[in-house]
């Protein structure tokens, strides 16, 4: 019994100093990652497989293909495709993760708000500044048409709610995407405390996934997000 005791202690103590210690290594890396272009050869054929699977989808539904990197500072191995709606304002981005895959649909609002819909509840383990929005549904990872639905859905709340519509983002796909992990990041380090956080921002990650923007944002007007 007392083995069991000791062995529940230790699981507390070491559970949240590993998170801790990845937050850490993923915060610093990505704070300076950058994009590497693939090319279409053998050691990336498996993400441009899952890219060519995804295309398919992509074209039907009005998106144009970007290109296919690697993002290089991740603490995990990560590539990823990307696409860009005809009208410009919304990615699509396909990532894989360590065998496996996810997808986000990324949808700029104004001049600095942004709406995210991801397929991986992961994305939903550190809180984001105030003008990101970002929800996940893994309940529906195989349903491509149902996350896009649920995106739009998000974007004409949001839009609705603070009076910022849609807008094409200024530049290429590269260094949008980019700046948009680099803010997260700072964003992060900038809160008190935000390692020991940490933790707690992972336990919470499922009970935010599946849940709409439009439900965890009923009360939204210009400037009320809360963390």
């Amino acid at each position: 019994m007392s083995e069991l005791i000791f062995a529940a202690i230790g699981l507390i103590v070491v559970f949240p100093l590993v998170i801790i210690l990845i937050m850490w290594f993923s915060v610093r890396g990505l704070s300076n990652a950058i994009l590497e272009l693939l090319d279409d050869d053998r050691d990336n054929a498996q993400t441009l497989e899952h890219a060519t699977e995804l295309d398919d989808w992509a074209d039907a539904h009005g998106f144009e293909w970007i290109g296919a990197y690697r993002l290089v500072g991740s603490f995990q191995k990560t590539t990823i495709a990307a696409w860009r709606n005809a009208t410009g304002e919304s990615f699509l981005c396909l990532y894989r993760i360590q065998q496996k895959s996810y997808t986000d649909l990324f949808t700029t609002l104004g001049a600095s708000k942004s709406v995210t819909t991801s397929s991986a509840a992961a994305a939903m383990s550190a809180p984001y500044p105030p003008d990101m929005f970002v929800q996940a549904f893994p309940v529906v990872n195989s349903d491509q048409t149902e996350l896009w639905r649920r995106h739009l859905e998000a974007v004409e709340f949001v839009a609705q709610r603070t009076g910022q519509a849609a807008q094409v983002p200024d530049g290429s796909f590269e260094p949008h995407f980019l700046g948009t992990v680099h803010r997260h990041m700072a964003f992060l380090r900038s809160l008190p405390f935000w390692l020991i956080q940490s933790p707690w921002w992972v336990c919470r990650a499922p009970l935010l996934a599946n849940r709409p923007i439009t439900e965890r944002f009923a009360s939204l007007t210009d400037g009320s997000k809360t963390l």
